[in-house]
């Protein structure tokens, strides 16, 4: 229910959500390169002698990390500006709704308390919204990027690693 109901000041940002989600997916994209180009040293330019590929190879290497970073700083970016758009929006509303109610409300209540709630309210918003959707959707792709590298590489491995994950969720 309160997702449902907060979920709606994101509705005006969708161009930006969808900007903070794509760039945190290329960042994470481009962080599962890392292993896979080390892998590829390791066995082929090292274990087989092919010492012509070390040089694209690292070159690959600083670009994947060169990439990650520009997506995580445009990610960073987007979120920051997202984020202030939807607490003014959330904030102009609020004190729209506090300057409805009757003068005889605010007698009955300290100033201090209704601040303190309004603030403390806006910010726990805030978080549910701009970093549960960010850093929900990191995590779960993330584990599922894991997941299909693990079952790709090694599928019994993979089978053996999450035996015991049911155990740990427990």
């Amino acid at each position: 229910e309160i997702v449902r109901r907060v979920s709606r000041y994101l509705g005006p940002y969708k161009l930006m959500a969808g900007g903070t989600i794509g760039c945190a997916i290329l960042s994470l994209a481009f962080s599962f390169v890392y292993p896979k180009l080390t892998q590829y040293v390791i066995d082929d330019v090292i274990g087989r002698g092919q010492v012509q590929m070390l040089a694209p190879i690292m070159l690959a290497l600083i670009g994947a990390f060169f990439l990650r970073d520009v997506f995580n700083s445009l990610r960073i970016r987007i979120n920051n500006t997202f984020e202030q758009n939807v607490i003014f929006d959330i904030r102009r509303e609020v004190y729209a709704r506090l300057q409805r109610l009757p003068v005889g409300y605010f007698d009955q209540r300290a100033s201090g308390d209704l601040m303190t709630r309004v603030l403390e309210d806006v910010n726990s918003m805030e978080r549910v919204l701009i970093d549960g959707t960010e850093q929900g959707t990191v995590s779960i792709l993330s584990i599922i990027g894991v997941l299909a590298i693990l079952f790709t590489m090694h599928a019994k491995l993979a089978l053996v690693a999450l035996v015991p994950i049911p155990i740990l969720a427990v």
